[in-house]
């Protein structure tokens, strides 16, 4: 039997409280799962795993990075019955700034706002670089009400950064996409295809931006 998402070790402690010991879940491809259990059971606890976080994963038998697009993909397909915010960020300007200072400032400028990216998230977000310069973010278990004010916050960070790299200073920006999962959307690549569109929105209204629906 083929799995599309195989994890094996699940485990998860709060302090003193186990929240998940000794777990494994293996999903047939093309079908699908629920996990039912009381209040406290761990199905939530369970669904932020698969995230990425603190477990060993495998997909079609690919170990899998924690933040790697795969699992960014794997997650939209697996917990579609949560609400969640998809969201992809563009570095505004990378080409202008590869040019004057070299690709290995872009690179640097690329990795400094990943972590701030990862920093204005919450432990059960994820985010991956998915192309040359854009980045992907999932927000689980929000709506565009709370969704929006964390990227929000992100963008202005980045905005208001001045990145170093060999003795030299540079701004920088980032315009996002972002686009709500809700039942009307039928497969991933139509959830991914309203999320570019608002990036392009975002760009093309003037950049440093976020844009959605």
């Amino acid at each position: 039997m083929s799995h599309a998402l195989a994890l094996h070790g699940l485990a998860k402690r709060y302090g003193d409280f186990v929240a998940v010991h000794g777990a494994d879940l293996d999903v047939a491809a093309g079908s699908f799962l629920t996990l039912l259990g009381p209040s406290g059971s761990g199905k939530t606890t369970i669904l932020m795993m698969i995230a990425g976080f603190a477990i060993t994963a495998t997909i079609a038998g690919k170990l899998l990075d924690p933040f790697s697009p795969e699992r960014l993909l794997a997650v939209v397909g697996c917990i579609c019955v949560v609400a969640f915010v998809l969201a992809c960020v563009d570095i505004d300007n990378l080409a202008a700034i590869n040019a004057e200072f070299g690709q290995a400032a872009g690179d640097e400028a690329i990795r400094q706002i990943s972590r701030m990216i990862r920093a204005g998230l919450r432990v059960e977000d994820l985010a991956a670089r998915v192309g040359p310069d854009e980045l992907g973010m999932l927000l689980t278990e929000v709506g565009l009400d709370f969704g929006v004010p964390i990227l929000q916050s992100i963008r202005s960070a980045a905005g208001n950064a001045e990145f170093s790299f060999g003795g030299q200073t540079f701004k920088g920006s980032i315009s996002i996409g972002a686009a709500l999962w809700d039942p009307s959307v039928d497969t991933r690549a139509e959830l991914h295809a309203r999320v570019q569109s608002e990036l392009k929105r975002a760009k093309v209204s003037g950049k440093n931006q976020v844009c959605w629906r």
